[in-house]
């Protein structure tokens, strides 16, 4: 059952005249240490997580670093911003890292590991000696400088977390856990259904199932983490990863069906993690 966890609230001025606040939660009970920006140890932190060519910080007051003692591989996370503007507006930006499927894409977080968990998700080691990666890399980092005013305030808070064996931890306020179940689900199960039309009818099958998905209705990501009911955001986030993996494989089997086939079939094999309520 996904655990509940109470806040504690830690705040910090920080030199931007952003009024950040950390909200932790009860997460040392099971292992996971959270160091906020106005820890002392926060620096050296983050001079040993340095990564060339690649520079976090101007995010750091709005970063945290989470360590993970938990006796298990933490497989995904969810962090929210919540920015409150100088006339009081408040506005979410969350930000969810890591799958219940089998490949992590270098998002998992190994046990006594720690990583810095900042407004752009990044692997733990993204390659300086990859320019391409590293340029791209920064430029999200400054954009994302951008949608935090500097006279706002901000709560940030670790929202969800799941361990290789399937516990998930957190409030959960957006939904993070549906929708990491319904990327799963929903991917897998459109797998099946492509392969199921290409032994049917071939590649006008799989056209055809496909453009009957792009064509809707679904919901968009954004509603179906608004929903309060767990069960209607996984359904409605199943929807929206439906579309977006059919909107690209609309495209492609087109001009090299058996491409999409073996897309499909790896897709449909892949093994995915159930979750623990």
């Amino acid at each position: 059952m996904i655990q509940v966890l109470a806040s504690l609230i830690i705040s910090c001025l920080v030199l931007s005249a952003q009024n950040v606040t950390v909200s932790p939660g009860d997460w040392d009970a099971h292992g996971i240490e959270i160091t906020p920006y106005s820890s002392p140890s926060f620096a050296g932190k983050a001079a040993a997580a340095k990564v060339a060519a690649v520079d976090t910080t101007s995010l750091h007051p709005l970063s945290f670093f989470l360590t993970n003692n938990t006796g298990h591989t933490i497989i995904a996370y969810s962090t929210v911003w919540t920015v409150k503007n100088a006339n009081g507006i408040l506005t979410r930006q969350s930000r969810l890292a890591g799958s219940l499927l089998s490949k992590s894409r270098g998002l998992s977080i190994p046990n006594g590991a720690e990583r810095l968990i900042s407004p752009v998700t990044q692997a733990s080691a993204p390659s300086a000696a990859n320019p391409k990666i590293s340029a791209n890399l920064q430029a999200a980092i400054d954009r994302a400088k951008g949608s935090f005013p500097s006279n706002s305030s901000v709560t940030v808070s670790l929202e969800a977390v799941v361990l290789d064996d399937g516990l998930a931890l957190g409030p959960d306020s957006t939904q993070a856990i549906q929708r990491l179940r319904a990327e799963a689900d929903g991917l897998k199960k459109l797998a099946s259904d492509v392969l199921a039309a290409f032994n049917s009818g071939g590649q006008q099958a799989v056209v055809d199932l496909l453009s009957g998905i792009v064509a809707g209705p679904f919901p968009s990501s954004l509603a179906a983490a608004r929903m309060s009911s767990a069960d209607d955001a996984y359904a409605g986030f199943v929807a929206h990863t439906r579309y977006e993996r059919a909107r690209d494989w609309l495209h492609l089997v087109k001009g090299n069906a058996p491409l999409v086939e073996n897309l499909a079939n790896r897709q449909a094999n892949e093994t995915s993690l159930a979750v623990r309520r």
